[in-house]
């Protein structure tokens, strides 16, 4: 029965990469008139509202993102898994609405429905990073004003950290979580740092000193939403108990520098929480965990190493993340990501993607001290290998096969390693 739907899943795949191939060819010789294939929602223009909303400063969008996913192979349970996500977004542009220049307003709903496959794998890095509890929530309310030609720029309310802090843009291609936010980063807090899929009160403030630099900071709410209720859809709240985590980012981007570069994208981050946070193994003369600070660093790059010569947006980028953590009161101390994207490998399939990716996670040593107090043991890493493809099949539907190789999951000895295999389906609406 596994295999059997397993194999569907991929046949599937392969069948609507290769019907889109031929909409592909379509296309091309009917640019003049937009078909049902061509255009870029599934669901069109609604008679012309969507143009005339956009014409006045108005941008809906609505995605919606479905798993097929089983772990085949090792860690916990062999199982079939499907989970979803759907995305609904309002951007407004104050100025060409109400004549305020500058200005934006950025409203962001969420869904979220299905199983847990880690509960399968047993992974600690998430190998799907859409995986949540069941809900429907407020994920972002922000309003953004601009100055001096956008080079300074304040941003403020309901805010995703991990939509401009700790962003790889190639690393997008993958599904594991590791290669939206570094687990030595997303792991720490009492709920974690304000991103998918928990978003928090906060304020950021941008300025682009010289052509190609950014300086980057926020300060957010220490404990995003209630870890008590997640399943709140409004979860607007801040306890001055909490503290507050801030962030920093230095960062260089090729093509704001010169149009006409290769992209790359350099950046070095630091993160400091105000509240402090129980130690993993000592104990002050009363037995009660001592307290310490929670900070952590990072750095990460990425670079189009070759650009083919008749259309330079198809490609190979690279990319690279690393990351420190205090050891003291998180799991992972470290954190080493790589990876590779190739854009228009296939001739004819200009927009779709393969890549090949590791992500690394390396225990702190008082985390594994914590674990052998319990009479369990801790390897030092876990390992995840993805392989993926993403085939554009039309503007607005693609199709994602990918498969995750987990070596040490969750750091237990005891599990073997695990293979974590699945199709990913998006839909533009």
């Amino acid at each position: 029965m596994l295999k059997g739907t397993l194999k569907s899943v991929f046949v599937l795949s392969i069948l609507l990469t290769l019907s889109g191939s031929v909409s592909a060819e379509q296309t091309e010789n009917k640019e003049e008139k937009e078909t049902f294939w061509s255009r870029a929602t599934f669901s069109g223009d609604w008679f012309g509202i969507r143009q005339k909303m956009a014409d006045k400063g108005a941008q809906i969008d609505i995605v919606y993102t479905a798993d097929m996913a089983s772990n085949v192979s090792g860690g916990l349970d062999k199982d079939i898994i499907y989970l979803d996500n759907l995305d609904l977004t309002l951007g407004l542009d104050m100025e060409q609405l109400v004549g305020w220049k500058g200005a934006s307003l950025f409203i962001y709903g969420i869904s979220n429905y299905g199983g847990d496959p880690t509960t399968k794998t047993g992974d600690a890095q998430g190998v799907d990073n859409i995986e949540s509890q069941n809900s429907a929530r407020l994920h972002e309310a922000w309003l953004q004003q601009n100055f001096l030609e956008d080079k300074i720029s304040v941003k403020a309310g309901l805010y995703d950290t991990n939509s401009e802090f700790d962003v790889i843009e190639t690393g997008g291609l993958f599904i594991n979580s590791s290669h939206g936010m570094g687990p030595d980063f997303s792991q720490s807090g009492l709920n974690g740092t304000g991103a998918f899929p928990a978003t928090g009160l906060a304020g950021r403030l941008l300025v682009k000193p010289f052509k190609g630099f950014y300086l980057q900071t926020a300060v957010t709410e220490g404990t995003p939403q209630d870890p008590n209720d997640p399943k709140s859809p409004l979860q607007i709240q801040y306890d001055t108990n909490e503290g507050v985590l801030l962030l920093n980012e230095l960062g260089f981007l090729t093509q704001e520098r010169n149009e006409e570069a290769r992209y790359a994208k350099f950046a070095l981050g630091g993160w400091y929480y105000s509240s402090q946070f129980d130690d993993l193994v000592d104990v002050d003369g009363v037995g009660n965990p001592v307290k310490r600070a929670n900070y952590g660093i990072y750095g990460l790059g990425e670079y189009n190493i070759y650009a083919e010569k008749d259309d330079p947006d198809q490609g190979l980028n690279v990319f690279f993340r690393g990351g420190f953590a205090n050891g003291s009161v998180n799991q992972f101390k470290g954190y080493v990501g790589l990876g590779a994207v190739y854009t228009g490998l296939i001739p004819k399939r200009d927009e779709d993607q393969i890549g090949l990716a590791v992500a690394t996670a390396i225990n702190s040593s008082k985390y594994k001290q914590s674990v052998i107090a319990t009479g369990s043991t801790a390897t030092s890493t876990e390992v995840n290998v993805e392989l993926s493809y993403r085939a554009q099949i039309t503007p607005w539907l693609a199709i994602q096969p990918d498969i995750q190789y987990i070596a040490n999951p969750g750091t237990d000895p005891t599990l073997n390693d695990a293979i974590h295999v699945g199709a990913r389906f998006e839909l533009v609406f």
